[in-house]
């Protein structure tokens, strides 16, 4: 009896696992039909997704300062973490062939996304004003052979009667290189600082 017992046990355990594997499969058979089906419909969600997270990434740099100057300080930060390799040759001088481009995408990227700056960042381009004036930043639409784009104006606004005095774009991007340069130096410096220190070299 006990043998018969245990037999129909394993023929109960045996036809419950069948039909979890059965459910299982039936899962995954729906799921693949179902991305078959609608693949084309989900990769154009997707653009449009990715079209307007731009967009929206885009107009929150214009209009909130040092936002961009945080996520180009993480994004630089997490490349050197994740690929410190590709950027620090075996034996790390300035004559390294991954080094430079690395200085110089960052500057890039900078100059490209970070066009509003920071209190920071900005101080620089505040020389360029008067002593009785102070900077003031403001979001203008700029008319391109492509359409109209989002831009910052900078301006010396005076203290004495309001007056303002709109700072050149070329000054405002020549400083935003250079800081940017002399952030991804600062940068590969300190990662570099790092690596030796937990590596004990």
């Amino acid at each position: 009896m006990a043998g018969a017992s245990k037999a129909k046990k394993d023929k109960k355990a045996k036809a419950g696992g069948e039909a979890s594997d059965s459910g299982a499969s039936s899962w995954r058979a729906r799921k693949d039909d179902f991305l078959e089906r609608h693949a084309t419909h989900m990769l154009i969600a997707a653009a449009i997704l990715f079209f307007l997270a731009m967009i929206a990434l885009k107009l929150a740099f214009n209009y909130i300062e040092g936002l961009a100057s945080i996520a180009l300080i993480v994004f630089g930060a997490g490349f050197l973490w994740f690929y410190h390799d590709m950027v620090f040759p075996l034996k790390f001088g300035f004559n390294g062939d991954s080094v430079w481009p690395f200085v110089g995408i960052f500057a890039f990227l900078g100059w490209s996304f970070d066009e509003a700056g920071n209190r920071i960042y900005n101080i620089p381009v505040e020389l360029f004003c008067p002593p009785v004036s102070k900077l003031a930043r403001e979001v203008v639409s700029i008319e391109t052979s492509d359409g109209t784009e989002l831009g910052q104006a900078f301006s010396c606004v005076s203290r004495l009667d309001g007056s303002r005095t709109e700072i050149a774009w070329y000054f405002v991007d020549l400083v935003r290189v250079v800081e940017y340069v002399a952030i991804g130096m600062v940068l590969i410096f300190a990662f570099r600082g790092v690596l030796c220190f937990r590596n004990g070299k």
